[in-house]
């Protein structure tokens, strides 16, 4: 039987990245609650945001005003008390999540489910946890980043690896649910050809897609209202993204980078160190 590896290889050459998400950044005007948030934050942070080490878009992070609006503009996440508690992919914390819409194209194709309302909460996690690795990865990349298992400090990715996560009771679940593939910690090279194919693949497309489409809206916002008061607008309507940004970039000069990379579309696309490494399970010992 072919390898794991091999089997990736081919599903992405033989088209496994077409076309991926409905997802859209909104052309929106602000909210009154943005509006007012932002005139309150601005006044608080007058100068430029997007300084040489992140440094003040981090506070910005942890800033109470900004803790405050995120209470409010999603209600259901009160109290917000620290800014990992939006998303926390260690604890499980899972107060602001993107709608299920945003990943609807996957879940039909790959969960066979006619509306995203059939996806239960913990799927849903587990799969913006992928997407947001994936995101991460591909965005430090991009902007020549300090690889992330070099960083330390609050804003260093965190979270189990996908060999750690299958582990929880809600991912067993999931890919008993989803994949037919039993609830048992350990995996087999079966199993693991499934899990590849069917979840991380069709994830890590979704999250280049995003990538994409955050980069496009991100110069967007920054052309209509500059560097500064644009990063403060980015934290504001898409908390998320913001986030996704705090982890994957550790300077300004990287971050732009990313932003402003020209794309070559017709660049060959090589499957992640991480992908590879958890496409090639350890081989099982036969006892002698």
């Amino acid at each position: 039987m072919k390898t794991i590896a091999r089997f990736v290889l081919l599903f992405w050459l033989s088209g496994g990245f077409a076309a991926a998400a409905d997802y859209k950044h909104d052309d929106r005007e602000p909210t009154a609650l943005e509006n007012a948030a932002f005139a309150h934050l601005r006044q608080q942070f007058p100068g430029e945001i997007l300084d040489a080490n992140l440094e003040t878009f981090r506070k910005l992070a942890e800033n109470p005003a900004y803790l405050t609006f995120l209470a409010e503009a999603y209600p259901d996440a009160a109290p917000v008390k620290a800014f990992e508690e939006i998303v926390d992919f260690k604890k499980w914390i899972n107060k602001i999540l993107p709608p299920k819409a945003r990943y609807r194209n996957f879940y039909q194709e790959q969960f066979a489910v006619d509306t995203v309302a059939e996806v239960t909460d913990e799927e849903h996690f587990l799969v913006h946890f992928e997407v947001t690795g994936a995101w991460q990865h591909s965005a430090y990349k991009d902007g020549g980043d300090l690889p992330m298992h070099k960083r330390t400090g609050a804003f260093a990715p965190s979270g189990p690896p996908m060999a750690r996560l299958i582990a929880t009771s809600a991912a067993r679940d999931m890919l008993e649910r989803r994949f037919g593939i039993a609830a048992d910690i350990k995996l087999t090279s079966a199993e693991w050809t499934l899990l590849v194919r069917y979840f991380k693949i069709p994830l890590l497309r979704v999250a280049q897609a995003h990538l994409a489409e955050d980069r496009h809206w991100i110069k967007a916002v920054f052309e209509k209202h500059g560097q500064a008061e644009g990063s403060l607008w980015i934290a504001l309507q898409d908390p998320l993204l913001f986030k996704r940004i705090l982890y994957a970039f550790t300077t300004d000069e990287t971050f732009l980078t990313y932003v402003y990379a020209p794309v070559d579309r017709h660049q060959k696309v090589r499957l992640p160190r991480h992908l590879r490494q958890e496409a090639n399970p350890p081989k099982e010992r036969s006892n002698p």
